[in-house]
């Protein structure tokens, strides 16, 4: 199963040529298309911005990749519906040049063209604007504005021709941002430059004069001589974070497969089970949307599909993090019982009144199935899954941040350790958070032995990385030699190569420590290789990144692709029914 720029007036240019083929339905019998396969799109074609595709005259049922210039590279695969229709988003190559250019699409695992359609692409027409709110004083936070940016795209803020210090900034779907810098102490009063580069180059986008100023300070009026007060113990307070996991580079997430959770539905014995989505807010922000995985077909749902209500609501504050009763916003959603993942984003569920959140605080997306007939009309909700949770169970979260609970009507909420929710989180000030990783490809796992080795091919974007570490999650299946663990350039160079002899035979993290801190430079491309001699075998998963179906590109790792090789070329990992080329990662990280 299952990787923004400047809005413009500009008319997109679109010329059809379509070729006609007649295949067989994936239903048995022949089908022979009533209609010519046609792509169209809507709205206007910008480098590194989205545009959506609408498709008609498919084969009812088949699976299609979308193509751009004769490459799938970040491009989705598609599915069309009973009536040979599909809507997807794509993402224009941000390399893409101003003209003309040709998208098609190919049935699944073939390079056969079924259809071509020219997509003209055009100069982007706002400019990126930056303005600061408040005052600039050496030493003190700034809080600023930007506008006019590429939508989702990345871009790092620089202060008098330094990025040391600065943020990394993303634009929203309407190409704008907020976030806040702090001032270098030792700004002198007068006039600097601010400016936004794109990630990873020197290129200037956007430039704003700010004048820093002498703080403004009080006379000290003098103390008033006061009997000594009693003294009172101060009670030790209750942190408001959980202590971080971060720090990593890379997918970061583990799993063994995707984990379905019926809302609902018969499989617990329960009248009506509940999940919940537990997540500590990163911004202080309405939560406007969420995008979450919801997955039909049996085994996952029954009936009707139901009607689930879900509801954002405070933590408890308690060790376990439940939910309470207390609801802040509240939604409903009839998902139906067709499968939703068949050609385009996964479901997003807007908030009519959202609630106001806080950043650092901890909350719930409760699901609830108010069908009256709950355990015959249903749905599941879907994360990935992993056989034997260890602490911490993410690399990318703490525990506390990021888990799935349930809930029974005979004994309440409990965690559910082995879950971890796929969403995203979409906030009124234009940014989203989450996890966009939807499964593990578990019946197409890569061997490593011998010539048969596998690779996360990346290339560092934003600021330079500092890297002590690499971690990767995979199992032993045969033999005792150690695992190879290479770090080299684009080119091949090697820069250190290493081993790790304890793998265990059940999947699992194991890391490798460099002979020295390696520096891994800004616009640079590396690789990580594993590999092992003849004799010796090890087996690891691929993690598929949600691009293909609406999921953001700061909810995954977007800087890499897993590669594997049987001795021969490279080539990207695909899904084992083909395709889906470079939107699988390895689970790795580094530190």
């Amino acid at each position: 199963m299952v990787r923004s720029r400047r809005a413009s007036g500009v008319a997109v240019a679109i010329a059809l040529t379509v070729l006609s083929i007649a295949i067989a339905g994936p239903f048995g019998s022949a089908n022979v298309r009533a209609a010519t396969p046609t792509v169209t799109v809507a709205g206007t074609a910008v480098a590194g911005q989205p545009l959506t595709i609408n498709g008609t005259g498919f084969t009812a049922g088949e699976y299609y990749q979308v193509w751009w210039d004769a490459s799938p590279t970040g491009m989705p695969e598609v599915r069309a519906s009973s009536t040979g229709a599909f809507q997807a988003t794509i993402t224009i190559p941000a390399t893409a040049a101003v003209g003309s250019h040709r998208l098609t699409t190919a049935r699944r695992g073939t390079t056969a063209i079924v259809s071509l359609t020219n997509v003209s692409v055009v100069q982007p027409t706002t400019s990126p604007t930056v303005t600061v709110s408040g005052t600039a004083v050496a030493g003190r936070p700034l809080t600023i504005n930007g506008s006019g940016f590429t939508a989702g795209g990345y871009f790092q803020v620089w202060w008098d021709a330094s990025p040391t210090g600065m943020p990394e900034v993303q634009a929203s779907s309407t190409g704008a941002f907020q976030t806040t810098i702090t001032i270098p102490a030792t700004a002198a009063t007068g006039s600097h430059r601010l400016t936004t580069a794109k990630r990873g180059t020197t290129a200037i986008v956007s430039l704003t004069d700010v004048s820093v100023v002498q703080p403004t300070t009080s006379p000290t009026p003098a103390p008033t001589v006061t009997p000594a007060p009693t003294a009172i113990p101060t009670p030790t307070p209750a942190p408001t974070t959980a202590p971080s996991t971060g720090g990593v580079y890379g997918s970061a997430m583990g799993a063994d497969s995707m984990g379905n959770q019926q809302v609902g539905g018969p499989s617990s014995g329960d009248p009506n089970s509940q999940a919940s989505y537990r997540f500590r807010a990163g911004q202080t922000s309405a939560l406007k949307s969420i995008r979450i995985f919801i997955r039909t077909g049996t085994g996952y749902s029954g009936g009707t599909g139901g009607t689930l209500r879900m509801t954002v609501r405070p933590d408890d504050g308690t060790t376990n993090h439940y939910p309470t009763s207390t609801v802040l916003a509240s939604t409903t959603f009839t998902p139906g019982n067709s499968n939703p993942i068949a050609g385009g984003p996964l479901p997003l569920i807007t908030f009519g009144t959202p609630a106001n959140l806080v950043a650092g605080q901890l909350y719930h997306i409760v699901f609830t199935n108010i069908d009256p007939a709950p355990r015959t009309n249903y749905v599941s909700v879907n994360a990935l899954w992993i056989e034997s949770p260890t602490t911490p169970r993410q690399p990318r979260y703490s525990d506390v941040d990021w888990a799935q609970l349930i809930y029974y009507s005979g004994s309440g909420w409990r965690l559910r350790p082995e879950a971890a929710p796929t969403m995203q989180l979409n906030y009124a000030n234009g940014v989203s958070e989450g996890m966009g990783y939807m499964e593990v490809w578990s019946n197409g796992s890569q061997t490593i032995s011998g010539s048969s080795q596998v690779r996360e091919a990346f290339t560092v974007r934003g600021s330079n990385r500092s890297a002590s570490t690499v971690s990767v999650r995979l199992r032993r299946t045969a033999g005792t030699a150690p695992l190879t663990v290479r770090l080299e350039t684009g080119s091949g160079s090697l820069i250190e190569q290493g081993s790790i002899s304890s793998v265990p035979t059940s999947s699992a993290w194991v890391t490798y420590r460099f002979a020295t801190p390696r520096t891994l430079t800004a616009g640079q491309t590396y690789r990580l290789v594993f590999s092992t001699p003849s004799g010796t075998s090890f087996s690891i998963h691929s993690i598929r990144e949600g691009s293909a179906y609406g999921f953001n590109t700061n909810t995954y790792f977007t800087d890499g692709w897993a590669e594997s090789t049987t001795g021969g070329s490279w080539a990207q990992v695909q899904a084992p029914w083909g395709g889906s080329g470079g939107q699988a990662d390895l689970q790795f990280y580094l530190r």
